[in-house]
């Protein structure tokens, strides 16, 4: 299986989430998109590397406590589901995968719900300097009954970020899913032999730069057919067939982060929040 695999996701060792089509009002509060330059000094002084088991006070204080209990709150309760409001990326994820600069943090400056999100960066690199990795990721049972995998996040891409870089990524067996975001967006679906170029949607409008998007996918298996949407902001942007169900197994594995940068001329930085992963 190809390893090349760009990520937004997109969850190295651990992740998780809720329904797809439910909206997440219950988990977000209100966004907080300060300034730039509010925005590059809460990231420099106040992020901690998760590879350092996050904040050196982890206390949950009162805003924190309240977020984390919004996802308590969701009924039917999903499969996963983090605000990153609590605990540490251990905890939570178990050890992101980090390369070449690669950096998974949190940051208490910027997010959607009170008080945490989490960042993801790598730096700029010379041209042939090799693949770069900033990523988290989890895997999840599929139960035999399983018709529909559901994940949604709220992300914010920072203006640096404009070349195509994956940012979700699906997988089970021999089987990939990925979703690319930059100038553009689309969806790759991986099967043997393939030769990694065989994207499943034309170019579609990509997600805004510099300000929080819900990101939503869909992941429908059936006994003969499968099929993926992609919506931003509730906006659906692809729709289009695929063969997982030739791949199914007994789990998937859900990444989100960079862990391929195509032109790596330029350093990359997102944030996520309220991730949710639900099976019906």
């Amino acid at each position: 299986m190809r390893r090349w695999h760009c990520l937004v996701y997109a969850l190295g060792a651990a992740l998780g989430g809720c329904l797809l089509t439910t909206p997440l009002d219950g988990l977000s509060g209100t966004p907080n998109n300060p300034t730039a330059d509010a925005m590059a000094d809460g990231a420099d002084a106040t992020v901690d590397a998760v590879v350092n088991d996050g904040p050196a006070d982890a206390s949950p204080d009162a805003d924190a406590a309240v977020a984390d209990f919004r996802c308590t709150m969701l009924t039917p309760a999903p499969v996963f589901c983090s605000d990153f409001d609590m605990g540490t990326s251990v905890s939570v994820f178990g050890t992101p995968i980090i390369a070449l600069g690669g950096a998974v943090t949190f940051d208490d400056t910027i997010f959607v719900s009170r008080s945490r999100s989490l960042r993801l960066t790598v730096p700029a690199l010379a041209a042939g300097a090799g693949i770069a990795r900033a990523t988290i990721g989890r895997s999840f049972p599929i139960a035999a009954a399983t018709s529909t995998i559901e994940l949604r996040f709220d992300m914010h891409i920072d203006s640096a970020d404009t070349d195509v870089s994956s940012t979700l990524f699906l997988s089970m067996a021999a089987w990939d899913l990925t979703l690319f975001v930059g100038t553009t967006s689309r969806l790759r679906e991986g099967t043997p032999g393939d030769g990694g170029l065989d994207y499943k949607s034309t170019d579609r409008t990509p997600p805004a730069l510099g300000r929080w998007v819900n990101a939503s996918l869909t992941l429908a298996l059936g006994p003969g057919s499968s099929s993926a949407t992609i919506a931003y902001d509730g906006v659906t942007q692809s729709a289009v067939p695929l063969v997982a169900h030739a791949y199914r197994a007994a789990s998937i594995r859900v990444d989100v982060g960079f862990s391929y940068v195509s032109a790596p001329d330029n350093g990359r930085d997102m944030h996520i929040d309220n991730l949710v992963v639900d099976m019906k």
